[in-house]
């Protein structure tokens, strides 16, 4: 199933998001799951799924590149990664392909460190695309 972040996106463009994102990321961990009462369920699925799966999943993969300490495209990754946003889970699986396909053709003898961190990417694309599904936003 494809699944179109795009609207995810959008959402988070708006006034009403970034304000029940400051709010969220105000209150105490114990005591978030009360804002969705007052912003509405998908307002607040929206926010989770930003929180706990587009940053950790996708952002990070920039701060990855960026702390690689190997020679080859690490910089470049980074650069890719940096507000990368994914139309649809299409789009995260043509880039798993694609550093699939890099892999094939680095030298892994020469540069370690960075057939681990593409390796490590491909993993947490694998992994956010699992969990887009786990989300019933997309049912809204």
């Amino acid at each position: 199933m494809v699944y179109d972040l795009k609207r995810i996106y959008d959402e988070t463009r708006t006034q009403a998001y970034r304000n029940a994102d400051s709010v969220y990321q105000c209150m105490e961990e114990g005591s978030r799951y009360k804002l969705a009462d007052v912003i509405g369920e998908k307002l607040y699925s929206i926010i989770l799924f930003v929180h706990k799966e587009l940053t950790p999943k996708v952002s990070d993969n920039c701060d990855l590149a960026f702390d690689c300490k190997g020679n080859g495209f690490s910089y470049h990754i980074g650069c890719y990664f940096q507000n990368k946003e994914y139309g649809t889970t299409d789009n995260i699986h043509a880039d798993i392909k694609s550093f699939k396909s890099l892999l094939e053709i680095y030298n892994k003898d020469k540069f370690p460190e960075e057939v681990e961190l593409v390796n490590n990417i491909i993993k947490n694309l694998q992994s956010f695309v699992e969990r887009c599904q786990t989300y019933e936003l997309w049912k809204q």
